[in-house]
């Protein structure tokens, strides 16, 4: 947007002075009479932000409102500062659900990535989070480059980084019929009881159920156990004191 002019007349209309006036994206320059006096307000470039007028391309910014008596001829140049986009894509999920906004800040603009409230920025209901935990940011979507902060100097995208925070235990009656119990979400952090987990319902001919294992032919869980991830637990028979051996079936 270009400037306009308030303009006073307060002297001889016999003489004219010149104001040239650099915006960055363009230059004016308008005649005066002798010490007419002229306001210039604060211009707007998109992307931009107007710090003041300078009397020099590199030099210190004066005001914002320029107000010049044109007792000779002047030149001044705006002066100012890139606005950049931050976009901040804090999911996306296997189901086509996404959450991302932007904002915009100065160049040079240190954000401190850490002082983000998600749910107050992204008004974010409780049905809405994802069953993960929330780790931080990164350029690149890892949580091996996780940023807390870092100097604005482009446009920058941003990524929630995101750890499992619930994690699924199925079950493999390993050869056994009747009815697989019915998946388990635990916790991250949260402790299985061993004695817990299900114990009837299932059968397989003439061997005893023992208990589960982590693997076909593991070793039964006989303590709690903190799950780090995904899991199948599966069935452990034996017969006559002798586990059963799923190569045997081989």
């Amino acid at each position: 947007m270009l400037f306009f002019f308030v303009v006073v007349i307060t002297g001889c209309n016999s003489c004219e002075k010149e104001l040239t006036l650099d915006y960055g994206f363009t230059v004016t320059t308008e005649s005066f009479d002798v010490n007419t006096i002229v306001s210039i307000p604060e211009p707007k470039w998109d992307k931009h932000v107007f710090k003041g007028w300078a009397k020099s391309k590199d030099g210190t910014p004066e005001t914002k409102n320029l107000l010049v008596t044109m007792d000779k001829d002047y030149t001044y140049y705006a002066i100012w500062n890139n606005l950049y986009t931050v976009t901040f894509y804090l999911w996306k999920l296997e189901s086509g659900a996404e959450r991302w906004t932007t904002y915009d800040y100065e160049s040079g603009s240190q954000l401190n990535l850490n002082n983000w409230d998600l749910n107050e920025t992204f008004n974010i209901k409780d049905n809405e989070m994802p069953p993960y935990l929330f780790i931080g940011w990164s350029f690149d979507n890892t949580p091996t480059n996780l940023v807390e902060k870092f100097v604005l100097e482009c446009d920058t995208t941003v990524y929630g980084v995101w750890e499992q925070n619930i994690f699924h235990i199925t079950f493999d009656l390993n050869g056994g019929t009747g009815t697989t119990p019915a998946e388990i979400k635990i916790k991250k952090g949260d402790y299985i009881n061993y004695t817990s987990l299900p114990t009837s319902g299932f059968s397989y001919g003439v061997y005893t159920f023992e208990g589960w294992s982590e693997t076909k032919n593991g070793k039964v869980i006989t303590s709690d156990f903190k799950p780090a991830k995904d899991m199948t637990l599966y069935a452990v028979w034996s017969h006559n004191g002798q586990v059963k051996d799923k190569t045997d079936d081989n």
